[in-house]
């Protein structure tokens, strides 16, 4: 492995960093520079602080499935109760229409209550929508992202075995 020198503010962007192979810069580099695998190792080392022994995994993903579980509820409470704001609007539209039938209202109120009220539905329908779209699956993202993290350490180490038996 080769070691790397890091250049600050002469890449394609002001400001960005890049790393240069040492052997392709003229001269003695001024600039200190740790080798490669002596990154790996220390980086690997952090890799560990990430472990979670499997009872808190186990722990953590139950009390995440639990916290799923209220989320589910109060989306369902919160449609129903949306669902029957709607609903009654839809019957007060209703009745409006038959009362301006029997000319118990005029058209004008009944045109200007009516646009009013279909705007209302239109609100609580986007929010119905949002309801219905929202993510339940943040939990099992979540959860493989712990299971993950978990594991980097060991899987960064097979990274490198894999990479250095290749060559």
């Amino acid at each position: 492995m080769r070691p790397l020198r890091l250049l600050h503010g002469r890449g394609d962007q002001e400001g960005a960093l890049r790393l240069l192979p040492l052997h392709r810069l003229p001269g003695k580099c001024p600039e200190p520079y740790a080798r490669e695998e002596v990154i790996e190792r220390q980086f690997a080392e952090l890799l560990k602080g990430l472990h979670l022994e499997s009872t808190v995994l186990t722990w953590v993903t139950k009390a995440l499935r639990e916290s799923q579980r209220d989320e589910k509820r109060f989306h369902e409470q919160a449609l129903a109760r949306l669902q029957a704001e709607h609903d009654q609007l839809d019957r007060c539209l209703e009745e409006m229409y038959l009362d301006k039938l029997d000319g118990r209202i005029s058209a004008a109120f009944y045109d200007r209550k009516s646009a009013e009220w279909r705007a209302e539905q239109e609100g609580l329908q986007a929010v119905i929508e949002d309801h219905r779209q929202a993510s339940r699956t943040y939990i099992d993202a979540g959860v493989r992202l712990l299971e993950l993290a978990s594991r980097a350490h060991e899987l960064f180490l097979k990274r490198g075995s894999a990479k250095n038996g290749s060559c």
